[in-house]
């Protein structure tokens, strides 16, 4: 299910099932979204950009049958992109295996804790010398998303069960250059 309007600071929202087609439609909305709000070409940017490590991470991270998982709604893979006190602000959620949990929070961790020199320095570091992980990345996503809004990334893992969790993402984008 994949709706977008302004009522309520709503401007996109996706629940559920996460595909390859709906990535491209979700962002092709957005694009189109972003043209009619007519918002400033550089927060464009910077929306568009975090979108996309956004839903790359969920894409990267979920757990490969969350899907035919049969858990309560409050656990659907969800995107949703809102506009508040002058903030665009993403979240972000879907399971994942609780042996991947320890590992986000140490990135994210580490990436809140850097000004936006070291954060520069950080990528740059992961670029030259990351290696692809097994699920595809190379660690630059987080980073990314956070030198991209220049804000702390918000996290939570909310325990399912002793296999599983529930990855929550916010970050805020300034309505502002």
């Amino acid at each position: 299910m994949c709706f977008f309007m302004v009522k309520n600071g709503i401007i996109l929202s996706h629940f559920g099932q996460l595909k390859y087609d709906t990535i491209g439609n979700l962002l092709r909305k957005l694009d189109n979204k972003m043209k009619e709000l007519s918002i400033n070409e550089l927060v464009k940017k910077k929306i568009y950009a975090v979108m996309v490590e956004c839903l790359e991470n969920i894409d990267r991270h979920k757990h490969p049958q969350s899907e035919d998982l049969n858990l309560s709604h409050e656990f659907d893979t969800k995107f949703l992109l809102e506009l508040k006190n002058n903030y665009f602000i993403i979240n972000t959620g879907n399971i994942v295996e609780n042996n991947v949990v320890g590992l986000l929070k140490k990135k994210i961790e580490t990436v809140n804790q850097l000004n936006d020199k070291d954060l520069k320095k950080l990528y740059r570091k992961v670029l030259l010398t990351g290696s692809i992980s097994e699920k595809g990345g190379a660690g630059v996503g987080i980073i990314e998303m956070a030198k991209t809004t220049q804000n702390k990334i918000e996290y939570n893992f909310k325990p399912i069960n002793k296999e599983l969790s529930y990855y929550q993402i916010k970050l805020k984008i300034s309505n502002t250059n």
